[in-house]
């Protein structure tokens, strides 16, 4: 890829992962906390860090410039990961738009989220759901949201995502 995103990079736990696949220069990471970014810089792995909410750094001008700079990119993005991002926050169609809205056409949107137990999640998602977002997603009592299947292809394709694969695997005990 020339230009990838790891939104909400955290300590940069993708960073080796992406390196070898995207272009130098091309390596972008984002999340809220500075003490996080801190700890991906360490990893030598990004081309761009950058302190920032993930809907502001996207709809920004100065995303995928120089780390430290104010320039801008105008190159559309390739590539866009959230790597156990999507589980704190609920409703994702702001952030699924704007990285839209900042993505080539094909572009690769790669992300995890927690599923819905699948007893609740058997039901559909339609446009007139969009009037009850909450019954798409929730808050569990850890604190994390889940996201039934169904509203995750309905907000991907809203926000113009093609769903390629979805895979069901443990990524975290609780």
């Amino acid at each position: 890829w020339s230009r990838c995103a790891d939104l909400g990079c955290g300590t940069g736990l993708m960073g080796p992962l992406l390196r070898p696949h995207v272009a130098k220069g091309g390596l972008e990471g984002v999340d809220l906390s500075k003490g996080m970014i801190d700890k991906a810089k360490e990893r030598g792995c990004y081309d761009h860090l950058e302190v920032a909410e993930l809907v502001a750094y996207l709809s920004s001008s100065s995303s995928g410039s120089s780390e430290g700079s104010s320039g801008s990119s105008s190159q559309p993005y390739d590539c866009v990961v959230a790597a156990d991002v999507f589980v704190y926050i609920g409703d994702l169609q702001p952030v699924l738009a704007a990285a839209a809205a900042r993505s080539a056409p094909g572009a690769v949107f790669a992300f995890s989220v927690e599923a819905y137990e699948r007893n609740k999640a058997a039901r559909t998602c339609t446009a007139a759901d969009n009037t009850d977002p909450s019954r798409m997603f929730r808050v569990n009592p850890t604190g994390r949201y889940s996201h039934a299947q169904a509203y995750l292809e309905w907000v991907l394709g809203q926000c113009g995502w093609q769903v390629v694969s979805v895979r069901e695997e443990v990524i975290r005990q609780n």
